[in-house]
């Protein structure tokens, strides 16, 4: 689908040159963990921003667990935020890195459109493998939307890498070929875009034989709880027990066990039988070796006899095929703007989250949430371009969609700029910073604005949002 490819040009430009500059940066940091640059002893249970060595202006926020040693080997998480929300991203995993003992390194510079994310990268590995004492069987990276791009391409062509966690988008280019081994962790959102993209990744890292999960938020396009992210990496911690890089926990496995058991009741006493099948077929596969799994085994095969399951799947079959459909469909609406359609739709499908039908609520969801996403992507080209009129007509679609959105009333105000309105431009912008618009730096670019950049009002604007920013 073309929409794939406007999102992965708008997301992930930078990851190429990443991978084109440094293919073997990870394998020699490895062996540097003895000689530490840096002496500082830093306070288990602690968040700490960093200034990378070579370059103080490359910054991360580093959690060190409530286990943490100096001296001691620590696995490491390494985490992308598509916003740069380091801190944000480092409070998601303390709970996890906690409960089971992994550093948590998350950069405050990495994100979406970043034209030096190459620089970036290299900079922080090359800082924590050389600062911290990194247990170099247990590499993990993880991110969000255009960050789980970023945290794929490293694991995809760097190597080295034991797991990712990939949050709410997955391969910087579709179908892409993967000939390096680690494990998979996907989280989505119910409600997600990606959804449709996140679940086809699944099902190809199965195909390819990686250890794989999905986890499914109840949530849209956003950063999961840290329960979600506990699960996760729980899951991990399954797979390193399986393959002998950690000894085995009978807590951690007996955990496992009544989580997973837990949430495939659930799904089975709601009758979603089809996915507790696709829970069960993971958690056999993650205990196959570690533990005696015959009697799960035997509930595995007497659910298989369930009729709903084949029943289910051609109906969740179906409604994924039409839900494909329609994106195309929105995505030629914006391109020949056919707004009219775009706004049929949008009331079309506010009607049928509306219905019982769990699965057909949720792809209207997802639908209007899709609506919401090609409305950004063109709003934002068509300001650049300067295209004012397009760029008002499409803002009307966004704004009708989601009228709470602070991007809304972000690129209401560089329109606003654009005509030399600045008390609306200004009114515009504070009704952003009100609803928790937060990327102060993009209120600098001149591609948005221009004249209301000296007033007084602005400068609070700015101030506002780098306070919203603390606060994520």
């Amino acid at each position: 689908m073309r929409l794939k490819s406007i999102l992965f040009i708008s997301l992930s430009l930078g990851v190429f040159l990443l991978l084109a500059c440094n293919n073997s940066n990870t394998e020699s940091n490895k062996e540097n963990t003895d000689n530490k640059l840096n002496t500082f002893i830093y306070q288990a249970g602690t968040f700490h921003k960093i200034a990378c060595l070579k370059d103080s202006n490359e910054t991360y926020t580093a959690y060190f667990p409530n286990s943490y040693l100096p001296n001691k080997k620590f696995p490491v998480i390494i985490v992308f935020d598509a916003h740069a929300r380091g801190k944000l991203a480092a409070r998601k995993f303390q709970k996890a890195a906690d409960n089971f003992g992994y550093l948590i390194i998350a950069s405050n510079n990495a994100k979406n459109g970043l034209q030096t994310i190459a620089h970036t990268v290299n900079v922080l590995f090359d800082d924590v493998f050389s600062r911290f004492n990194v247990n170099t069987k247990q590499i993990y990276t993880a991110g969000f939307s255009g960050g789980a791009k970023i945290a794929t391409s490293i694991a995809i062509q760097q190597g080295g890498i034991a797991g990712v966690i990939s949050i709410a988008a997955g391969l910087p280019q579709a179908g892409q070929q993967i000939d390096k081994y680690f494990d998979f962790a996907g989280i989505v959102g119910i409600d997600d875009f990606n959804y449709l993209e996140m679940k086809e990744l699944d099902k190809q890292m199965g195909t390819l034989g990686f250890n794989h999960h999905l986890f499914v938020t109840t949530k849209g396009h956003e950063w999961p709880n840290d329960s979600i992210i506990n699960s996760a990496i729980e899951w991990m911690q399954i797979l390193s027990m399986k393959k002998s890089i950690i000894p085995n926990d009978d807590h951690i496995i007996r955990n496992y066990i009544e989580n997973v058991s837990a949430h495939i009741n659930k799904l089975i006493i709601e009758d979603k039988i089809y996915q507790a099948k696709q829970e069960y077929e993971v958690f056999l596969s993650s205990l196959k070796g570690l533990i005696d799994i015959k009697e799960y085994q035997k509930s595995y095969t007497a659910l298989l006899k369930n009729p709903n399951i084949k029943k289910q799947q051609a109906e969740l079959k179906k409604i994924a095929e039409q839900e494909g459909t329609k994106q195309q469909a929105y995505l030629n609406y914006f391109k020949n703007g056919q707004y009219n359609k775009l706004t049929q739709e949008i009331e079309l499908q506010r009607k049928n989250i509306l219905k019982k039908d769990f699965a057909k609520k949720h792809s209207a969801q997802r639908l209007i949430n899709y609506i919401n996403m090609l409305s950004y992507l063109f709003t934002d080209s068509y300001i650049k371009q300067n295209n004012l009129q397009q760029a008002v007509n499409v803002l009307r679609i966004y704004k009708l969609a989601d009228k709470n959105n602070p991007d809304v009333y972000f690129f209401e105000a560089s329109i606003y700029d654009k005509k030399a309105k600045d008390k609306k431009a200004i009114s515009s912008l504070q009704k952003a910073v009100n609803l928790d618009f937060s990327d102060a730096e993009r209120l600098y670019n001149p591609l948005y604005f221009k004249h209301i950049t000296t007033l007084p009002e602005f400068d609070l604007i700015v101030q506002k949002a780098k306070k919203n920013f603390d606060n994520e």
